[in-house]
């Protein structure tokens, strides 16, 4: 049966582990102005305004309609729609229009609001700051800090009241945006019934994971589950085979720029390996899953885990309430392994929109503690602010949180313009021939992967003049 905690969240501990062993950037206060390429340090620093020291006078006697943009995920548009109602409540003239997309159009989505002004508050994407070792553009997030996109929030009283969630949108001293929770994006999570039922045991080690899967097979059940038709959540078992393997993530990721890390290096082919045997042990046709029916799949016991991040949680409850389920994090070669995870659901608001203050108003309103420890009760993410959580599974999940180490998506840097094998997250199971794809063994994809890593990284020195 699931753990139940009472017990409470002092956030600033527990996230400030995801802070101090991130990479740099990787939800880490940005780096100082010195550390960034000299023509992007003197743009940003002279990106978005001081917010005003005085509270704006709202003329709410007419209606208003506030945009808001987020990606789909039930959980968080719940707890969206029940903090738009407290809005509304509070002023009555103005309603929050919520659109919501698949993760893999919101870019798209943004873009085109921005370019039409049709936006006053939106989803931020992950916050990547520029490292010393990798040179390049600046990330998407900051440059649309540079393209004024972002409105200041650095000086808003409220944004004290969160103890880590102005953290991870923090760009040379000012902050953008504010992270409304932290999700473990390495956990595993398993039917506690039919682990029960055959006697399994939660692993402990890389070697036990294997036994299970087998054992698992052998009672002539599917070992796992992943929704592979919509690319980006297969793809993230990238983050599950680093952690397994690696002991340090940004080493590993500096390593590949000095040169003293190859993808076709003995870590990195064990952790093709590794991918290699996940995608062994999904259910027959997982490529073909939708990313939304992969809960309701796992909770109709297709499969005995699902490695997925824990904003799933929520999802899994609402496809079957008497579903009962672990999470435990994904083992590695040693035993002790932790979680890793990533800052999430980040709210900023748009600079030049014509509702700009009561956009505000709305980060204001989920900034006060009781309407955001009902928000993340219900999103079920680990809280970057001080507050009291009654959700089962977000207790049950503490003991592997005090020391959340950030995710390998968080500290890969890809050159600018990479070759589709070491694109993204670097370490792309979708190639192999177990996950449908054309190339056969781990260690061609490997090599094709250091291909197109050296090819993208020389054009990249060569732009820089290195």
């Amino acid at each position: 049966m699931k753990l139940h905690l009472s017990t409470r969240f002092a956030a600033a501990l527990v996230i400030s582990a995801l802070a101090l062993t991130a990479c740099s950037g990787g939800g880490t206060p940005s780096p100082s102005p010195a550390a960034v390429a000299p023509t992007q340090a003197a743009t940003a620093s002279t990106a978005g305004t001081p917010a005003p020291a005085d509270t704006p006078v709202l003329d709410t006697s007419k209606p208003v309609t506030l945009e808001l943009i987020t990606w789909s995920n039930q959980p968080s548009i719940d707890a969206i729609d029940a903090l738009n109602a407290k809005f509304t409540a509070k002023y009555p003239n103005v309603k929050v229009n919520v659109t919501n997309v698949d993760t893999n159009d919101y870019n798209n989505l943004r873009e085109t609001r921005f370019a039409a002004n049709d936006v006053d508050i939106f989803t931020a994407q992950y916050f990547q700051a520029p490292v010393t070792w990798a040179p390049g553009d600046l990330s998407s997030e900051q440059q649309a800090v540079v393209n004024g996109n972002y409105a200041d929030l650095t000086d808003y009283p409220w944004i004290s009241n969160w103890s880590t969630g102005q953290t991870a949108y923090t760009y040379n001293g000012r902050v953008y945006a504010i992270s409304t929770g932290a999700t473990v994006v390495t956990g595993i999570f398993y039917s506690t019934k039919l682990f029960s039922d055959h006697g399994w045991q939660v692993p402990n080690t890389w070697d036990e994971f294997v036994k299970l899967c087998n054992d698992i097979k052998a009672a002539g059940i599917t070992p796992m589950t992943c929704g592979g038709a919509d690319g980006w959540p297969f793809s993230t078992l990238a983050n599950f085979a680093v952690a397994s393997v690696e002991p340090d993530n940004n080493a590993l990721a500096e390593g590949l720029w000095t040169g003293d890390r190859k993808f076709t290096d003995d870590n990195c082919l064990e952790i093709y390996n590794r991918l290699d045997f996940m995608t062994q042990n999904m259910e027959d046709g997982f490529m073909t899953i939708p990313y939304s029916d992969a809960p309701g799949r796992f909770a109709a016991g297709k499969a005995a885990m699902m490695p997925d991040g824990s904003w799933q949680a929520p999802v899994i409850t609402q496809a079957d309430p008497s579903f009962q389920f672990g999470y435990f994090p994904m083992p590695g070669t040693n035993a002790g392994n932790s979680m890793q995870g990533k800052f999430d659901l980040s709210f900023g608001v748009n600079a030049n929109s014509a509702n700009k203050d009561l956009a505000i108003k709305w980060l204001e309103l989920l900034s006060d503690p009781a309407n955001y420890a009902d928000f993340v009760n219900t999103t079920a993410m680990v809280p970057t602010m001080d507050v009291q959580t009654s959700d089962s599974f977000t207790n049950s999940i503490l003991p592997y949180v005090q020391n959340l180490k950030a995710c390998w998506e968080t500290c890969y840097r890809a050159p600018n313009g990479v070759g589709q094998y070491a694109a993204k997250r670097g370490f792309i199971p979708s190639f192999l021939v177990s996950a449908g794809g054309p190339i056969a063994t781990t260690a061609e994809l490997a090599q094709d992967a250091q291909q197109d890593f050296d090819t993208g990284k020389q054009a990249v020195l060569a732009s820089v003049g290195n």
